[in-house]
């Protein structure tokens, strides 16, 4: 489902096959979904989520949002600079 590379927690690509695989990998090259999978699909392609990180996504998604919160509400500030995206990027990364 997805080409050999999945993504790190919010720091980038990693290729699956160099870091060893997961769980997923043979359903991944078999290209199958199980009953009960969750699959995610958009314009970037689908991949197929494990049931035991469906219960992860809350937390996933109130840490994001925290995150984004600094970025966004820099950007929209009256007084914007590059200056402060920046400070706000480096306190972005202190959230975990």
């Amino acid at each position: 489902m997805r080409a050999g590379k999945e993504e790190e927690e919010f720091g980038g690509e990693v290729d699956a096959e160099e870091s060893g695989g997961n769980d997923l990998d043979e359903r991944d090259r078999e290209g199958d979904a199980k009953t009960n999978d969750i699959i995610h699909a958009d314009q970037h392609g689908a991949v197929v989520i494990p049931p035991a990180a469906v219960k992860q996504i809350p937390a996933v998604v109130d840490l994001i949002s925290r995150r984004e919160k600094i970025i966004l509400e820099a950007a929209k500030s009256a007084d914007f600079t590059v200056a402060k995206l920046k400070t706000a990027m480096g306190q972005m990364k202190d959230i975990h």
